[in-house]
């Protein structure tokens, strides 16, 4: 599930009229964004989907607090570099219509939905789990 959202982009950015490949830590900070947004959207989605069944919310929440110390690290990074965390999570957000074709894509919506609840409850979907290298090099942006 959460494995899929590490940007991996192939886009370049031109400085000077010359492309330059993106500094790996901002995709890995994109990734970090991207899977943030991802939680909240499908786990909001799936919530409704289900008729309001609370442990989507749960799931979510309690995800959210295994990695804030991830957030803020990643916050942290992204502001040494020069950038800005709410324009960075503002511009990693999954369009949802895109996160609300995944469920009702399946034979059982609900199933779908179900399954993704609990592999976010488990702490494999968590960021250090998740993402071991990318969370060390974005840590490494502020180690002293």
């Amino acid at each position: 599930m959460l494995a899929a959202l590490v940007v991996s982009t192939g886009a370049v950015a031109v400085s000077g009229g010359r492309a330059q490949e993106p500094n790996p830590v901002v995709v890995d900070i994109m990734g970090v964004y991207a899977s943030w947004d991802y939680v909240t959207a499908l786990m909001n989605h799936c919530w409704e989907l289900d008729g309001f069944e609370a442990s989507y919310k749960q799931a979510a929440d309690d995800w959210f607090a295994r990695n804030i110390a991830a957030r803020m690290d990643t916050d942290a990074a992204l502001t040494a570099l020069g950038g800005d965390p709410e324009a960075m999570a503002a511009t990693a957000r999954f369009a949802p219509e895109r996160l609300m074709e995944a469920p009702e894509a399946q034979a059982d919506p609900i199933a779908y939905c179900a399954k993704a609840r609990d592999q976010l409850t488990s702490t494999q979907f968590d960021l250090d789990s998740q993402f071991p290298e990318q969370m060390s090099r974005i840590r490494g942006v502020t180690a002293l």
